[in-house]
């Protein structure tokens, strides 16, 4: 994967210099969080319209053998390169599978990756997002190759993906694409 010189993100155990804990994410700054009061509505940030639920572990087995970090890590940045928030979902069984776990745990610690409780699903707490986390103002994007994930949980627009190799670059494409939602690099994606 090629790294940006400005990138968060390392692969060599370093992890993320960003120290937010909150998982919603706009370019690393905290966009939304829950209220206090318990409510299920959304307390603070400005109104966002576009928002992307990351299915970390799908990501992260896209593509031949172990799941990779390298694969999510191309994900984030790609969302932070689009200004688009996004909240990163993950099984708590990937950590024993990931190739690179210092890596992983930085992003887990750094607040870029939500991990769910062991003995539980990832796509159990991505169904509750709607519910729970998102404004109704908002177009909830979910990021999975899932099917059964898709048809089932939020009604969002499922976003699929493809990882590419080019030389030594890992890129990844989208279905259907940014461009033909709205979301494109450089521009403030609210």
């Amino acid at each position: 994967m090629a790294e940006s010189a400005d990138s968060d993100f390392s692969l060599n155990g370093r992890g993320i210099e960003d120290d937010m804990s909150l998982p919603l994410r706009r370019n690393g700054e905290t966009e939304i969080s829950k209220q206090s009061s318990g409510s299920d509505d959304i307390a603070s940030g400005p109104r966002i319209d576009s928002f992307v639920v990351i299915d970390a572990s799908n990501v992260a087995w896209a593509g031949p053998g172990k799941p990779q970090i390298s694969r999510i890590i191309t994900v984030l940045l790609e969302f932070d390169g689009i200004n688009v928030p996004y909240i990163c979902i993950a099984d708590a069984t990937l950590r024993h599978t990931i190739d690179d776990n210092i890596a992983y745990e930085n992003l887990i610690s750094q607040g870029k990756i939500n991990q769910v409780p062991a003995g539980t699903s990832a796509d159990m707490f991505i169904r509750e997002i709607k519910r729970r986390l998102m404004p109704s103002s908002t177009r909830p994007i979910l990021l999975t190759n899932d099917l059964k994930l898709a048809r089932s949980s939020l009604p969002a627009i499922c976003l699929k993906f493809l990882f590419v190799t080019i030389g030594q670059s890992m890129h990844i494409l989208f279905y259907p694409r940014l461009e033909d939602l709205g979301l494109k690099r450089g521009s403030d994606n609210k």
